[in-house]
């Protein structure tokens, strides 16, 4: 977990930032890295963080310097004293000439060890793996970047990664939003934080197989759960599904469930947290629980649908639950 001290990130969209945040924004242009990326860094620069920019094709070296001398103060001085270090891709992660997880977060976490010994507050850093040209390099990432929320807790580290919407498709998001606790996006010509959200429904045993497989063939779903060893019976446990896409889909989803299973009534839970969802929104009578999440029962939507301003964005996991054993 994050720790309580909090750092001003520099991006008016989110304010304040504990200690161990881990979070990533998805660009387009140029620009878009740009004014997120230079005042994220000048913010680290003005409160005595070492800051760690790590380049790529897209935006390279050159043009991160040049961008900084013309937004930061005194950005000469703070190179000059080594308060901000930018490396190409070629020199952090595919240093040696490939990328090694174990390596990458090694080199992470000796510069943060450094940064607290020469006195600087913590380390404030930005990665891109534009570079990443297939799959197999892709999954090493995204393992790297599970990896991340590992070991970041406790340190006086802030991790912002940056994609290019470009290149990644819809299975890349949903590996992008799942390893982040939230994500930036340029809409409408603004910048929005959206952040993931938890949902646990709970059907009858009897009726799980069908409510599975339902929510297996949605939009932009996938069904994690653990394989059956080797001769032993189909497993009949708790089953992990997570949904990735527009807020459309959580709400499409929810209903959709008791379209294509038959129920009338489905038990629902929302994690506690910052998600901003009002479970209204998908004809509940719910209540908030002890831990500050709301718990109700979802039912068929007869009335019209909600505007789209209140519905939760971007991306969400829904896990199931059978007969209250939680999924993990």
């Amino acid at each position: 977990m994050p720790t309580t001290d909090t750092r001003d990130s520099g991006i008016s969209p989110i304010g304040a930032l504990p200690w161990g945040s881990h979070f990533c924004q998805f660009f387009k242009t140029k620009r878009d890295l740009v004014d997120i990326l230079v005042p994220y860094f000048a913010a680290g620069l003005e409160n005595n963080e070492l800051c760690v920019w790590v380049t790529s094709d897209f935006v390279t070296e050159e043009d991160a310097v040049r961008a900084l001398k013309q937004h930061v103060p005194r950005f000469a001085s703070y190179l000059e004293r080594g308060q901000i270090e930018i490396f190409p891709y070629t020199n952090w992660y595919l240093k040696g000439g490939s990328f090694d997880q174990q390596k990458t977060l090694s080199m992470w976490m000796e510069k943060h060890d450094a940064a607290l010994s020469s006195g600087f507050a913590g380390l404030r850093v930005s990665g891109n793996p534009y570079w990443i040209d297939t799959k197999k390099d892709w999954d090493d990432f995204a393992s790297y970047e599970a990896e991340i929320n590992n070991v970041i807790g406790g340190t006086k580290l802030l991790v912002l990664c940056t994609y290019s919407r470009q290149k990644c498709g819809v299975a890349e998001i949903m590996d992008v939003i799942k390893n982040h606790e939230f994500a930036l996006g340029a809409r409408g010509g603004t910048w929005q934080v959206t952040r993931t959200c938890t949902v646990h429904v709970t059907a009858p045993r009897e009726r799980r197989p069908a409510l599975v497989e339902a929510l297996s063939k949605m939009p932009g779903g996938r069904l994690d759960a653990p394989p059956a060893a080797e001769g032993s019976p189909s497993p009949t446990g708790p089953a992990t599904l997570v949904l990735h896409g527009e807020s459309t889909v959580l709400v499409d989803a929810l209903r959709g469930l008791l379209d294509q299973t038959s129920e009338q009534e489905l038990d629902v839970r929302v994690d506690a947290g910052p998600h901003r969802i009002d479970m209204r929104q998908f004809c509940l009578q719910c209540q908030a629980d002890e831990s500050g999440g709301q718990v109700g029962t979802l039912r068929p939507c007869t009335g019209p649908s909600p505007s789209t301003k209140e519905w939760c964005p971007l991306a969400f996991a829904l896990r199931l639950r059978q007969a209250g054993q939680e999924v993990g």
